[in-house]
């Protein structure tokens, strides 16, 4: 029997509670040596292979074609495209947990082998994580940016969502202008990709909300998709 993924989470969390708490002084010698806690590993071909495994193991999916990496020091941030990852090392990078970023790319590539996207955005607009949805507004059409939201929110579920819930929608403020792209966006997946796993992401990117003026909007969106998948 298939245990959903909501409980798997559970499971998981109180797993890692208990292994914290039988590991005190292995987490006192990490909070003196922080590099030990913050798998800030080199990007390699192999650590993206590794990632592969446990995303495809961790969310039940298989990459049909093959993914690469490459240290493109002409970005300033990671970015995913045309099948290859592309990470830069550099000052903003250098401190960043590099197998929680390649999760996080590797739901761009799974959203690319779903739907291929149909244009990119402006490099600002992918590279800015800072920005809020209304200056992704600004930089692009209104339609990328319910993509870069729904595309965000897919991302942030490859890099913590199996163990890790999304607030509810309700504790946004109603603004859509002011919201951050990737907590709104994993907010609004994360329940539905933990019922119905792969479904619920071609979902996603088939069936978009038409328009998104506020936050009930995505709420009134994000159950009618459960109602469908659960149809």
């Amino acid at each position: 029997m298939k245990i959903p993924r909501i409980i798997q989470k559970s499971g998981l969390v109180m797993t890692l509670l208990a292994t914290l708490a039988s590991c005190s002084l292995q987490l006192n010698e990490n909070q003196q040596n922080p590099s030990k806690t913050k798998r800030n590993m080199i990007p390699s071909q192999t650590l993206l292979e590794q990632t592969i495994g446990d995303v495809e193991k961790d969310l039940g999916i298989t990459f049909s074609s093959p993914i690469k990496i490459s240290q493109d020091n002409g970005l300033t941030y990671p970015h995913y495209e045309n099948g290859t990852i592309h990470y830069p090392i550099n000052d903003q990078t250098q401190d960043l947990d590099s197998y929680q970023v390649i999760r996080h790319e590797l739901g761009h590539a799974y959203v690319d082998q779903i739907r291929p996207r149909e244009s990119e955005s402006t490099p600002l607009a992918i590279n800015g994580k800072g920005l809020n949805l209304q200056e992704f507004t600004k930089l692009t059409p209104y339609k990328d940016t319910i993509d870069r939201i729904i595309e965000e929110g897919i991302g942030e579920y490859f890099e913590k969502g199996v163990t890790e819930n999304g607030k509810p929608l309700n504790e946004f403020e109603d603004n859509l202008g002011t919201a951050n792209p990737y907590k709104l966006g994993f907010s609004l997946v994360d329940p539905l990709i933990d019922a119905f796993g792969p479904e619920a992401i071609r979902y996603l990117l088939h069936n978009k909300p038409i328009t998104a003026c506020s936050i009930g909007d995505l709420i009134s969106y994000q159950q009618e998709a459960l109602s469908q998948l659960n149809y």
